[in-house]
């Protein structure tokens, strides 16, 4: 049974007086008979423009079977509902722990929207857990009002809601409900009925405000007389004007009664229809939207779907006084234009708080950005410190004391610079000091860091121009070494007194041309004759070699087949043996059968056949043992022919190796004779070549006078043969002094190829990076180059500076002043204008974020 059909006096409802102690607020509920005519959106748009006027609002979500009105307000950036209804009870929780005798204040069920700096309330259907479908379904209203009292309490709900809030609007559930009673008869001061151009929702809406009525006038407390204030829906006068003419008529002719109860006598019902409708606008229609806060055309266009909510609120807030609603179009346009400056005012306000909130941010993001760049730069100080200090703690200390002060310093002249020069003189120069000492220590720092290691960077580019002048200045005196070396052999006594000899023996042999050519000749046929001698006992050395290793071969084969044969007859052995021992195994188990037959008792037929196989196997024993011995035998006279033909394989091998050795002696003497008959001088020509030979020694072709030497011995040897000579007065063909002298020039000169193949320009380990490799290449030169002297020593001094200024201990500004002044490397400008530039940074960071413009507010804000 709903409540329409049932008098609210058969509940145990109280009466009770109404309070009047001061104005109350209002309850409004928003009906529809049927669904799709736009209520809740209604609601929710009127409701915020009631808070945007500065009203308390509060919406209550009676939708109980199809809640949702938290839609229009979740997501939205116009809004921002606080809460959330998954966790936050509402109307179905609060009527639930009724029934069970619990506490649950309604205030608690509040959430809150906030939008354009102001805020409404809303409580929503119930907690939205899984079980909330199945609450719902299982109210027992009946045992609700009957049992648990709910009429006092939802009677105490009202007049507490009332007291707190100027409107309560109530989205009432559609068609005829237990819900829908409560919501059109107990709870609304004024009903909002909506409904859209067709009889169904026409006739719905005359039903509900009849039952409504019927039930209110039952109440055991006191109501006034129920206001209805029809609202057509979705009207499409613009595009469809006839058509709705007609309905027009239509609601007139059935909401007239209503309207006559509040409307003033010189107006009807033409009159309000034609004013109040809500039209249909395609693009509001697509999900649950808040056009009165989305867009200010809505507030501003009198033909637009907020303009209606707007008129609507109009209303409501008037109390229904229709003079403040005659001129709706003119005060719409006011309202919308008051509500359009405080949302405006509050956006500026808005503006302004996040205008003021970037100074600040940036304020921040600068000091932020001025305390990293300090870091940067006390990492650089810090480590810079600790070259001189090796206290972490006392290198810390101070890098903190400058940083800090420079930071504090930088913000001081950028935020007091306005006073004029004479009051940041000071600050200046303090930080001018701060800013050399922090650039001093950072700048050695970061050349370490940028040039790859301690000092590698500029010694390696010094070292390696060092070493390329070492190399060049190397070559320089060796080549010079080489000169004077030739020269002084060039010109010594001994070469002298040797060019003497020569040309002495030159003379007596072309003096003594015939005899030493007759010698020369009798010299060749001599070793002509013994040439052919030798090759003549090589051709038989070399036969008899053949027919050795041909008699070898042919016993070797001998050896072989003899071999193969023994070792036939050693495999017949191990098969007599194996054959043997078979039998012999078959001879003991007959006769232990045999032995076991007789002991049972009987040994007959049996016995005499295990004896015949014993017999038999016996037999065969003796046979294989005969081949055995046979084969023994053959086998020893063959081992014995092995023996015998290896001793004389060895003695073949002996003799072979011999004869090996004569050959290879007689080749060695018949290649010697031929050199001495190739070598022997042509008489004729051999003194004019001599003399040729010393014209080259004298141009410094030392290499001639080996070859001199020789053939001035071979001419010599010829005079004194030729008797032309005697051997005392001959002159001597070669000079020791001479022989020294040339072999310390020959070994300078091996020193410069060396030098020259190892140690030239592109050899330089420049490649590795490596300071002391590139050091250790130049000592290499210097070592190979062998000189001496003050030149040689200072030389290896610069290589050992340059190794001491790339060590791992090397000081940091040894290394910096040497790349700064000496090398002028470009790396070590980089570093120092990066240190320069860090701390201008903080200074500019500095003075940025100290003069962030301040913008102040000179807004007021709009009531």
């Amino acid at each position: 049974m709903s409540l329409a059909e049932r008098p609210f006096g058969e509940f145990p409802m109280s009466k009770r007086p109404t309070k009047k102690t001061h104005l109350l607020g209002g309850i409004y509920t928003f009906y529809s008979y049927k669904g799709g005519v736009g209520r809740s959106m209604a609601l929710a748009n009127v409701g915020a423009l009631l808070a945007l006027e500065g009203f308390k609002v509060l919406l209550l979500d009676w939708d109980l079977e199809a809640p949702g009105l938290e839609a229009f307000f979740q997501g939205k950036k116009q809004c921002q509902l606080e809460g959330s209804v998954e966790v936050t009870p509402g109307i179905i929780d609060l009527l639930t722990a009724r029934s069970e005798a619990r506490t649950l204040d309604w205030r608690s069920c509040r959430l809150s929207v906030k939008f354009r700096g102001s805020e409404l309330d809303f409580i929503s259907a119930g907690q939205r857990s899984r079980e909330y479908s199945t609450r719902v379904q299982n109210v027992d209203w009946t045992a609700m009002f009957e049992e648990h009292d709910i009429g006092n309490y939802l009677e105490n709900l009202r007049e507490e809601m009332k007291l707190e809030y100027d409107f309560i609007l109530i989205d009432s559930r559609t068609g005829i409900t237990d819900i829908g009673d409560i919501c059109t008869v107990l709870m609304p001061d004024y009903l909002i009925t909506l409904f859209v151009s067709n009889q169904q929702n026409i006739n719905g809406c005359k039903e509900i405000i009849r039952r409504a009525r019927e039930a209110r006038q039952n109440l055991p407390v006191n109501r006034s007389r129920l206001m209805v204030v029809p609202m057509p829906c979705r009207d499409e006068s613009d595009s469809e004007y006839e058509e709705a003419s007609r309905w027009r008529s239509v609601f007139e002719s059935n909401f007239s009664e209503e309207l006559f109860e509040w409307l003033p006598a010189e107006f009807n019902a033409t009159d309000y229809f034609s004013r109040m409708y809500i039209p249909y606008i395609p693009i509001w229609s697509f999900g649950e939207r808040l056009p009165i806060l989305e867009s200010r055309r809505e507030l501003r266009d009198p033909k637009t779907i907020g303009a209606s909510y707007l008129a609507i609120a109009g209303l409501l807030r008037d109390r229904l006084n229709w003079y403040s609603a005659v001129g709706v179009e003119e005060r719409s346009s006011i309202q919308a234009a008051a509500i359009e400056l405080q949302m405006r005012g509050e956006e500026t306000r808005e503006l302004q708080v996040a205008n003021e909130r970037l100074q600040l941010g940036l304020s921040a993001v600068m000091f932020v950005t001025a305390v990293a760049l300090s870091l940067a730069s006390g990492i650089g100080t810090f480590d810079g410190m600790r070259a001189y200090s090796s206290n972490p703690l006392v290198a810390g200390g101070v890098t903190f004391g400058i940083q800090a002060q420079l930071l504090a310093t930088s913000w001081w002249l950028a935020s007091n610079w306005r006073r004029g020069l004479s009051g940041i003189i000071t600050g200046g120069f303090v930080f001018l000091i701060c800013a050399f000492v922090s650039i001093f220590f950072s700048t050695a720092s970061l050349y370490r860091v940028i040039d790859n290691g301690p000092g590698d960077g500029i010694a390696l580019r010094s070292v390696e121009s060092a070493v390329v002048t070492i190399i060049q200045d190397l070559s320089k005196g060796l080549n010079e070494q080489i000169a004077a070396s030739a020269s002084g052999i060039v010109s010594g006594n001994s070469v002298a007194n040797w060019i003497t000899s020569v040309d002495a023996i030159v003379n007596q042999s072309e003096a003594a041309i015939a005899e030493i050519s007759e010698t020369s000749r009798r010299r060749q046929d001599r070793l002509a004759a013994e040439i052919a001698g030798n090759r003549d006992e090589l051709d038989q050395a070399r036969g008899q070699l053949f027919d050795l290793e041909t008699a070898q071969a042919k016993k070797q084969n001998e050896l072989d087949a003899i071999i193969e044969k023994r070792d036939l007859e050693l495999a017949k052995i191990s098969e007599s043996r194996a054959k043997i021992s078979t039998v012999q195994d078959l001879i003991a188990a007959d006769t232990v059968r045999r032995d076991t037959e007789a002991a049972a008792g009987g040994c007959g037929r049996t016995c005499s056949e295990i004896e015949l196989s014993i017999a038999r196997n016996e037999r065969s024993v003796q046979a294989a043992n005969e081949e055995l011995r046979r084969s023994l035998l053959l086998e020893k006279e063959l081992s014995d022919q092995v023996q015998v033909l290896s001793r004389t394989l060895s003695s073949f091998v002996d003799d072979i190796d011999l004869l090996n050795l004569r050959v290879v002696s007689l080749e060695a003497r018949i290649n010697d004779l031929r050199a001495a008959f190739a070598s022997e001088p042509l008489a004729i020509v051999a003194p004019s070549e001599l003399r040729s030979l010393v014209t080259e020694f004298e141009a410094q072709n030392f290499s001639a006078y080996e070859i001199a030497v020789v053939r001035c011995e071979s001419l010599r040897g010829l005079l004194i043969e030729s008797n032309s000579i005697s051997q005392d007065a001959a002159p001597q063909c070669s000079a020791p002094g001479i022989s020294v002298e040339i072999l310390q020039y020959r070994e300078i000169q091996e020193r410069f190829e060396i030098f020259e193949a190892n140690c030239s320009v592109a050899d330089i380990p420049s490649q590795s990076l490596d300071v002391q490799k590139v050091v250790n290449f130049g000592r290499i030169c210097l070592d190979r180059a062998g000189l001496g002297g003050a030149e040689n020593t200072a030389l290896r001094a610069t290589l050992d500076d340059f190794s001491r200024v790339a060590a791992a201990d090397a000081h940091d500004f040894a290394v910096l002043q040497l790349a700064l002044f000496v090398v002028k490397d470009p790396l070590a400008y980089f570093a120092l204008a990066l240190a320069i530039a860090i701390d201008c940074l903080i200074f500019i960071v500095a003075f940025v974020g100290a003069n962030v413009p301040r913008q102040r507010s000179s807004l007021k804000s709009i009531s």
